[in-house]
């Protein structure tokens, strides 16, 4: 797809330098260097998921990734049953625009990580998300326009 919507569905964790990640400092850098880490770390343990592109493919026109995002903090708890105590916990949640050309060299990554999640504390749920195509804006938004072929084909084979 030329673009997606990202939706982060558990708060996503991530890292640079040592410091968190706010909204507002979230890049498209930064999200494509925790996607290529996870799927590696994966691919490590699994032989059968595909390899990250080389970095300076993964890398190129990353400023260009995200088109417009609307996040927010949420600080969250697990308890630990090793260390018998709450721990808190807090990520990015909320959603993404992604497009540009990057997009479609790291779309079957992005695809994956749905399943494989992003950032720290992946282990415990943290870092899922569900990535959703975002349609062309030349095709038809009506949705009785979009469904009344499929409509139509049930009722033909009914009768038939």
């Amino acid at each position: 797809p030329r673009q997606v919507r990202l939706d982060l569905i558990t708060p996503l964790k991530l890292k640079s330098r040592g410091t968190l990640i706010q909204p507002d400092t979230l890049s498209g850098r930064e999200l494509l260097i925790a996607l290529a880490r996870r799927v590696e770390a994966c691919a490590s343990v699994m032989e059968t998921l595909p390899l990250t592109p080389e970095p300076d493919q993964w890398f190129e026109h990353a400023e260009t990734l995200i088109e417009r995002a609307e996040l927010a903090w949420l600080d969250t708890h697990h308890y630990s049953n090793r260390q018998h105590e709450a721990l808190k916990l807090g990520g990015l949640t909320g959603r993404l625009w992604l497009g540009g050309p990057v997009l479609e060299r790291i779309w079957p990554w992005l695809w994956l990580g749905q399943w494989l999640h992003l950032g720290s504390s992946t282990t415990i749920g943290l870092g899922r998300y569900v990535v959703r195509a975002i349609a062309d804006h030349k095709t038809p938004r009506s949705s009785s326009t979009r469904h009344a072929p499929v409509v139509k084909n049930r009722v033909s084979r009914r009768v038939a």
